[in-house]
């Protein structure tokens, strides 16, 4: 199933049910979601985007950060979320390492790109109001265009009518439809290449998982480029214990201490990643030719299923003993 596919569904079966809502700002519906969606897409076609070119987004948590990412993805374009803790440098090298071809940002990060410079990065788009930011633009004269954000927004509408009803290009679940930069602890960012049935299918087992149900909330709290917040907590569940696994999902302990247990993290199933972008060797080193992800974490599995995370298997330090020291104990 694709993203589009669970946007249609959720349109049909509970069209008056409240999508998403600001702090401050009013509730939107399903049905009036998928409309600013479905505009805002027409809109990126109208600035020449098409099926495959990456996208970001660099923003504050708002309503509008989730119609930028249906957008991006239901017309086959590949998002490219951004977290907004990265330093300037940093998101220079995901612009350029990704080939962004566009761009949304907010006004109050718009500093982070206001020395950005490249040839195929053509649109840049204020997410606040969904406005085109010309390329000269600088961080106080952004301040001032939203004021005319109104005025900007019924241009855009205006520009994406001719698109309204135009079948998007067929997008299949095994198309990539995001790519999410990780913290770069160890160098560059590396981009993590995720699939529509990868984002479709954690969604699902997930909320299955904790039992939600239509018209139930979540709080948004994490930056939603994290990919922590697209996902779901159970706590309680048992102490220490990172939690069982997820249905459809394989976990296996691979080279475990005969006394502990403890082995390599292994991690199969229909949400692990397909690789990192454009390091297909980085890529051949944690993921094997029959689709185990070799996580680099060290933990053990106890008899009811409950995965303990121990540390990284790069960082762990054998004493004189023989016993695994996890430096990651130490330091809490």
């Amino acid at each position: 199933m694709t993203i589009d596919q669970v946007l249609k569904r959720s349109v049909k079966e509970f069209p008056n049910n409240i999508a998403v809502s600001g702090i401050e700002e009013n509730t939107i519906s399903v049905i009036e979601f998928k409309e600013k969606v479905n505009k805002i897409s027409g809109f990126l076609k109208d600035q020449g985007i098409v099926s495959g070119d990456r996208v970001a987004i660099i923003s504050e948590n708002t309503p509008n950060w989730g119609v930028a990412y249906f957008a991006i993805t239901t017309m086959g374009a590949v998002a490219v979320p951004i977290m907004t803790e990265f330093q300037s440098a940093d998101v220079h090298h995901i612009l350029k390492h990704s080939g962004s071809k566009g761009i949304f940002i907010s006004a109050k990060l718009y500093e982070k790109i206001e020395e950005f410079k490249s040839e195929l990065l053509t649109t840049y788009i204020l997410i606040d109001d969904f406005s085109i930011i010309p390329h000269n633009k600088t961080t106080d004269l952004i301040s001032e265009k939203l004021k005319d954000g109104k005025r900007e927004f019924a241009k855009i509408l205006d520009a994406a009518l001719k698109f309204v009803g135009v079948k998007h290009d067929e997008v299949k679940e095994d198309d990539l439809a995001a790519i999410v930069y990780t913290s770069g602890t160890t160098g560059h960012s590396k981009g993590v290449m995720l699939t529509h049935k990868n984002i479709v299918f954690d969604a699902i087992a997930t909320s299955g998982f904790v039992g939600m149900k239509p018209g139930d909330r979540m709080l948004s709290q994490l930056p939603l480029a994290h990919t922590m917040e697209c996902t779901l907590d159970n706590f309680g569940v048992r102490a220490g214990a990172s939690g069982t696994v997820l249905h459809g999902m394989e976990v296996k302990i691979v080279n475990a201490d005969e006394t502990t247990g403890e082995g390599d993290v292994y991690i199969k199933g229909p949400n692990v990643m397909i690789g990192y972008y454009k390091d297909p060797e980085k890529s051949k080193e944690v993921l094997t030719e029959d689709g185990w992800f070799i996580s680099g974490d060290l933990g053990y599995l106890d008899k009811d299923g409950y995965l303990f995370l121990k540390g990284r298997s790069k960082n762990v330090i054998i004493g004189s003993n023989g016993k695994n020291i996890y430096p990651e104990e130490i330091e809490s």
